[in-house]
């Protein structure tokens, strides 16, 4: 019996290969708010599809005929919230700048899967509730000029001298903010201090090591003595 007071969303799927839904609805078989009701083996079926049966999650292959995923998602108006999946990196970096939230290298792991959802469900809480799907950012100050970052795009920070390195959505920004400034800021989002110089997105950890970790964006970042039972109680283990 399902849950009434759990909220549920709606899933879509896009891939020209059957086999790629299949392995996908049998991964999300055990999640509890996801229901996948849409599967489309072509973007020009996804594209129909979706303006008369928006979603809330749309799973996006690159690699179609005819017309692939990226031009699929340039042509709607209105985009649900979007993770990429793709056989290579170089496809979701590109796809960040149309808003992707996430990325899924094939073939996809439960884990990281759960990994995915577990950073997107503020996002499509937020749609649902009418908040707009884009993220909370935050203004941090680059010399003269601000930036805005996306925390769930930032799997990284990195003390280097006087400066800050923010690594956000494949991209180093120098930010000239104390890094005790950032880890308050950045506290709520998941954020937590792995040694002296480096500060790390929970949810972009892929695995620990003894003495580092190992990021989403493949990136490694040591790990301090002083700070390894903080983060092993962070993340559960």
């Amino acid at each position: 019996m399902i849950d009434p007071v759990v909220t549920r969303f709606r899933v879509a799927s896009v891939d020209d290969e059957p086999r790629a839904h299949e392995a996908l609805r049998a991964l999300l078989a055990d999640v509890g708010d996801i229901d996948l009701v849409a599967t489309y083996t072509s973007a020009h079926a996804a594209a129909a599809g979706l303006a008369a049966c928006p979603c809330d999650l749309l799973f996006l292959d690159v690699a179609m005929p005819r017309m692939d995923g990226l031009a699929l998602l340039r042509t709607l108006a209105d985009p649900p919230v979007t993770v990429l999946l793709t056989a290579h990196v170089d496809h979701a970096m590109a796809a960040f700048d149309l808003g992707v939230r996430d990325y899924l290298l094939k073939p996809v792991s439960a884990e990281r899967l759960q990994r995915c959802l577990e950073r997107i469900r503020p996002l499509l809480l937020a749609a649902r509730d009418g908040a707009g799907r884009a993220p909370a950012r935050l203004s941090i100050k680059c010399g003269t000029a601000h930036r805005l970052i996306d925390p769930a795009r930032t799997t990284h920070i990195d003390a280097d001298g006087n400066f800050t390195v923010v690594h956000a959505g494949g991209e180093a920004i120098f930010a000239s903010e104390p890094m005790k400034d950032l880890e308050r800021r950045l506290a709520p989002f998941g954020f937590v201090r792995v040694h002296k110089s480096h500060l790390v997105n929970t949810r972009a950890i892929r695995a620990t090591r003894a003495y580092d970790l190992v990021l989403d964006d493949g990136s490694t970042v040591p790990t301090g003595r002083a700070y390894r039972a903080a983060l092993d109680q962070r993340i559960g283990r």
